[in-house]
């Protein structure tokens, strides 16, 4: 039976079948995502090791094997989430004020270590604080809670450690940040996807969440926490010009299919 594994290591195929390894660092974490994997029970299934257990513990990880029954992306899974919850509160504002506090306690006790940290993080802050801000008016927002991601990743997309509820623009609006921090958005006509989301998705939420820094934020954590290279940075310092004009293309052509909030047109 011939086994082989994709370009993303936690892929492999035997036979006609394609499994997917997850790593989780504690049993809490595997069981969360086995309980979450049978909400979409089209695209993955847990299966059993030789105790008939769905997780093994191994070097101190826990690992879970999952049967994957799709596991290549499409962009209209974007715009038909698996719905898992009728009524959510929308908890971005929220997040994001407890993470300002956060990154501006930390960053205050290693202040001068990282010299390219603090030549840039203020500017990146203080997107935070404006994308908190133009979420002022949606304390008391409700939509449907879908399946989205945490980190959006195509290699990952189907990986459950992955998995979050939330409201639907979250996919969409990373989906458009992952298109260009990857350098993949001029092949995709971007335009013909804001068309034709402009009756499924609230385009205010979207353009608030591609304004959020969280590609810069991501990285500060694995520089400070799990002490990768500060010149990781350079990936999205280098490119932030460039990103605040993509952002600006998007915000034109949505402009002519949704109407934007007035605050919202700050970004202008």
């Amino acid at each position: 039976m011939e086994i082989h594994f994709e370009s993303c290591n936690h892929i492999f195929i035997s036979g006609r079948d394609c499994y997917y390894i997850s790593s989780f660092r504690s049993k809490k974490e595997a069981l969360a995502c086995v309980d979450l994997s049978f909400l979409v029970l089209n695209s993955y299934k847990p299966v059993y090791n030789c105790n008939h257990c769905y997780i093994t513990e191994y070097d101190g990880c826990f690992f879970i094997l999952f049967l994957i029954r799709r596991y290549k992306f499409y962009v209209s899974f974007l715009f038909k989430p698996l719905i898992v919850l009728n009524n959510i509160h929308l908890e971005w504002r929220k997040d994001w004020i407890l993470k300002s506090d956060y990154i501006c306690s930390f960053y205050s006790s290693i202040k001068g270590e990282y010299p390219l940290v603090d030549e840039s993080i203020h500017y990146y802050l203080s997107l935070l604080d404006f994308s908190i801000y133009l979420l002022k008016d949606y304390d008391d927002y409700y939509d449907y809670g879908c399946l989205q991601h945490n980190r959006f990743l195509l290699d990952e997309y189907f990986n459950p450690i992955f998995f979050k509820i939330d409201v639907k623009e979250r996919d969409f609006a990373n989906y458009l940040k992952y298109l260009f921090f990857s350098g993949t958005y001029e092949k995709i006509d971007i335009f013909k996807l804001i068309s034709a989301g402009r009756n499924q998705f609230n385009y205010d939420l979207v353009l608030i969440r591609l304004l959020f820094p969280d590609y810069y934020f991501d990285l500060f954590d694995e520089i400070v926490l799990e002490k990768v290279n500060c010149s990781l940075l350079c990936s999205v310092i280098d490119k932030q010009n460039f990103y605040m004009t993509y952002i600006q293309k998007i915000y034109n052509e949505i402009e002519k299919v949704y109407p934007i909030k007035k605050d919202i047109k700050i970004i202008s």
